[in-house]
């Protein structure tokens, strides 16, 4: 995989700004997340990860969409691109819409996905303070096709603790059909559908993202 570590915190700070696939979009993958209040007045979360395959076949942007580069302040016509190269996930996240948590022991479900707390660019409360985000993603070298999570594969026993009790979350993932999703030589740029390539004409990972709902707590069960 040709990919540097600054690109993949590039797609993590898009992703936490909200510019993401319209929803009319078949889902890309499923989020289910659950609670369980501890002895300590502590809660941990417990994700599952469905991945239910690519978007609606030829799904495309806006036949008049345009991204602008930012770094050489150049325009690129990106209309009428297909947006379904999102096979397999390569990353994802949480937004907690929060900004006064406390958030430790996240595990990674026994994958190559690396989690780690993040800060985000949304400010739900507008206070100034972004909101805690939550990141996955495969390692920044290295990584193959079979690390993903594959069409119709899951990824169980994802979790964190936090010293809150959070009712929904806004979930993310990145997608892409092959493990080379950034060319250093090419012209590479994200925008709200994911990460184009301007040299080639043609999206080479497509970002998805909804709002999910946390289970209610079970009476009765409690976990350290």
């Amino acid at each position: 995989m040709k990919i540097q570590k600054s690109v993949f915190i590039l797609v993590v700070l898009f992703l936490s700004l909200g510019l993401f696939l319209p929803l009319q979009a078949a889902p890309l993958a499923l989020m289910k997340i659950k609670v369980h209040a501890n002895t300590d007045g502590s809660y941990t979360y417990k994700i599952k990860l469905n991945n239910l395959g690519p978007i609606l076949p030829e799904l495309t942007t806006p036949a008049d969409h345009t991204i602008f580069d930012w770094n050489t302040g150049i325009e690129y016509n990106a209309g009428d691109k297909v947006l379904d190269d999102d096979e397999n996930i390569v990353l994802f996240g949480i937004d907690t819409g929060r900004d006064d948590i406390s958030i430790w022991d996240i595990h990674d479900g026994h994958s190559r996905f690396e989690g780690a707390e993040e800060v985000g660019f949304l400010d739900s409360d507008n206070d100034g303070i972004p909101n805690q985000t939550i990141g996955w993603h495969l390692p920044f070298f290295g990584w193959t096709l079979d690390d993903t999570i594959r069409p119709h594969t899951k990824l169980k026993e994802i979790s964190f603790k936090a010293d809150a009790r959070i009712t929904h979350f806004i979930y993310w993932v990145g997608g892409s059909d092959d493990a080379t999703i950034w060319i250093d030589q090419d012209i590479m740029i994200e925008d709200r559908f994911g990460i184009y390539n301007a040299s080639r004409g043609e999206y080479s990972s497509v970002f998805f993202e909804r709002e999910i709902h946390v289970k209610k707590l079970k009476r009765g069960r409690k976990h350290r």
